[in-house]
């Protein structure tokens, strides 16, 4: 490929160069956009194990732009989740993925398992919620606060 004009490289050929092109200089900070979107998808996941593999052992600061939320998980060691042009949630990359603070981190991340729901009555550490049409009953913990989308068991 180094002998061909850019005109002669495919998009994702182009992507590619661009990004060796940035990592190559080594630069004190290094912000990624969409680095790897025009990429087919055999192409994509090769490269982003490659990419983190490249951007640790040099030890590049990086931030990465990214909505696919597969890209973050792989390459992210912390991640910062906007909605709205607002930080509604950062913190390490696995604990957000997996205790989203609110319903539209919860999206964001696609956790397609959480829906909304309205607290009804708290009695005797007694939850009832309404899900939908449905009703539901949760025991609340005592010994800690319950996170904002603990999973309710329908009883």
């Amino acid at each position: 490929m180094e002998y061909r004009l850019p005109r002669e490289l495919s998009g994702g050929q182009q992507q590619r160069v661009a990004l060796a092109r940035a990592v190559v200089r080594r630069p004190r900070l290094l912000l990624l956009d969409e680095p790897l979107a025009a990429l087919d998808t055999p192409t994509r996941l090769r490269l982003r194990g490659e990419l983190r593999q490249l951007l640790r052992q040099l030890g590049i600061p990086t931030i990465l732009v990214t909505h696919d939320r597969h890209e973050a998980l792989a390459l992210g060691d912390d991640v910062v989740v906007m909605h709205d042009g607002k930080n509604v949630q950062h913190g390490a990359t696995p604990e957000v993925f997996r205790r989203p603070v609110n319903l539209a981190v919860a999206e964001i991340t696609a956790i397609e398992t959480i829906q909304a729901g309205k607290i009804l009555e708290l009695h005797d550490g007694l939850a009832t919620v309404v899900v939908g049409a449905t009703q539901l009953e949760d025991a609340m913990l005592q010994d800690r606060k319950p996170h904002p989308l603990r999973k309710l068991v329908c009883r």
